[in-house]
């Protein structure tokens, strides 16, 4: 079950004479990048939905230093929003904890000023760094299926690649002209395309890496949480009514 993570404060509208956009400030949070990238773009959001330490109810014994993976994605839906979840696992694959956000519902006047690049900001610069912030287990590195997710790697502690075999259900085969400045790397079966400049480091976790196995399946896992999240919101808010 994921835990869902209530509002404590309700959100507050504002009037933005100027854009003509009412900004939507949140309650205090702890995570200082929320309120700056809502403070400054204006964005509507909430608080991440859910916080959720898969090692904790079972109380087992785990090794100081042990390596995690991460692996981000962003669902859109024309009735619920933009939902961004990042499962973190072990090298085995097996779950540590997972995070997501509730839907993001940029409004109409949104789209039409940031244009093209509204999902851009969303997935790599808004969604994705508030959840790696608030992660209890770093990961070494996050995976993901989204080109615009490897915005994350100037921003976050680790570096991201991209699953090409993920990425190209929705985007197409992966050329290299479309990533120029990234290598090729395989990890798991698949080929992840990682920043040049941080290749070298990848490569040294591909021994810690070998009993991972697969990059694609931690997608699906992802999209069913956001599914049951959106489903306990939806049960929360009949029952509240």
């Amino acid at each position: 079950m994921i835990a869902l993570v209530p509002l404590n404060t309700p959100l507050r509208d504002t009037t933005e004479t100027t854009a003509k956009v009412s900004p939507v400030r949140p309650p205090m949070h702890k995570v200082e990048t929320l309120a700056l990238w809502t403070q400054r773009l204006a964005i509507p959001v909430c608080h991440p939905v859910s916080s959720l330490d898969l090692r904790s109810p079972l109380r087992m014994p785990q090794p100081a230093a042990e390596l995690a993976i991460g692996f981000y994605t962003v669902e859109q839906s024309e009735f619920a929003g933009w939902t961004g979840g990042l499962l973190v696992l072990n090298g085995g694959g097996r779950p540590l904890e997972f995070q997501c956000t509730l839907p993001i519902r940029p409004t109409r006047a949104h789209e039409i000023l940031f244009g093209s690049t509204l999902r851009d900001y969303l997935i790599g610069e808004a969604i994705g760094p508030l959840l790696v912030s608030r992660c209890r287990n770093t990961p070494a590195l996050i995976c993901c299926d989204q080109p615009e997710a490897l915005q994350l790697d100037t921003r976050g502690p680790c570096p991201i690649g991209l699953v090409c075999e993920a990425a190209e259900t929705d985007e197409g085969p992966i050329s290299d002209d479309m990533l120029p400045g990234f290598d090729r790397i395989e990890l798991a079966g698949s080929t992840i395309r990682v920043a040049a400049e941080r290749a070298d480091e990848v490569r040294q976790l591909i021994d810690r890496l070998g009993n991972l196995p697969d990059l694609i399946e931690p997608f699906s896992r992802i999209r069913e949480a956001i599914e049951e999240a959106h489903k306990q919101v939806a049960r929360s808010r009949s029952v509240a009514a």
